[in-house]
């Protein structure tokens, strides 16, 4: 009798491995975005995008001296001018339509030929003539954006006798400055860099900033009425860069009546 030595066991077929799965790809790591210190002056969003000054541009004051425009204040009386017959005169700053002494903004600098210069934001008015009027005359006077004004085009200086005349512009540039400032004269004209140009925006903008601005507007009424205004930490803060126009309090009462109620 032959003794089995060993059992023969049947083949087992192992299936291979299952392959790995694809790498997935890794998305990089998401960066903070630094808020940005520029001030998109030419863009929509805001009313106070559309009019300012650069900080060093100048008025001229009661007693005949330069003032830079981040050391004018409320109640100043500086040179302003009437567009319609060229006269000059002073007026008071009445309040400050914008006042940012730390952004950065684009302004168009323009450069006359009798070495002034003058640096604006692109939808602020300036006064321009077309370099034919005569002497003393203010018949071609138009009151333009800044944007619209051509190296073809003059500006209104002062002379030596302190009155106005065209003077041809030599050239137009963009650039970036820090400080942006916007002054309300009680005439709504203002010298500045001896260049005659208005204080004033087109109204057509106005609704660009409505909502943002009626909230303000709303929240500044919610502190009058509940008499809470006085410890507003808000409000402390936005006094430190913005001088309110006289009578704002009743102008707010006025706006919270009249405003559409989806504001």
């Amino acid at each position: 009798m032959t003794e089995k030595l060993f059992e023969v066991v049947p083949c087992q077929i192992v299936p291979p491995p299952p392959s790995p799965p694809p790498p997935q790809p890794v998305p990089p790591p998401v960066q903070p975005v630094p808020p940005s210190s520029y001030y998109p002056v030419a863009g929509g969003g805001s009313l106070l995008n559309y009019l300012c000054f650069s900080a060093d541009t100048l008025v001229t004051t009661l007693d005949g001296t330069k003032k830079p425009m981040d050391d004018l204040k409320i109640n100043d009386w500086i040179l302003s001018g009437n567009s319609e017959n060229g006269n000059l005169g002073f007026s008071k700053v009445s309040a400050w339509i914008h006042k940012k002494p730390n952004l950065k903004a684009e302004f168009i600098k323009f450069c006359l030929k009798n070495g002034q210069h003058l640096k604006i934001t692109k939808m602020h008015y300036i006064f321009k003539g077309n370099c034919k009027s005569k002497k003393g005359s203010f018949e071609n006077l138009q009151m333009v954006f800044a944007q619209n004004v051509s190296i073809h085009d003059c500006l209104y200086t002062i002379n030596s006798k302190n009155e106005l005349i065209e003077t041809r512009i030599s050239s137009i540039e963009k650039v970036q400055e820090k400080g942006i400032y916007a002054p309300l004269t009680e005439t709504g004209t203002i010298i500045v860099n001896d260049i005659f140009a208005s204080c004033n925006v087109d109204a057509k903008h106005l609704q660009f900033s409505l909502p943002s601005f009626t909230e303000f507007v709303k929240y500044i009424s919610s502190f009058f009425y509940s008499r809470q205004i006085s410890s507003s930490p808000f409000l402390k803060s936005f006094s430190i860069e913005y001088d309110l126009m006289p009578g704002f309090k009743f102008f707010a009462t006025i706006l919270k009546d009249v405003l559409p109620n989806k504001y």
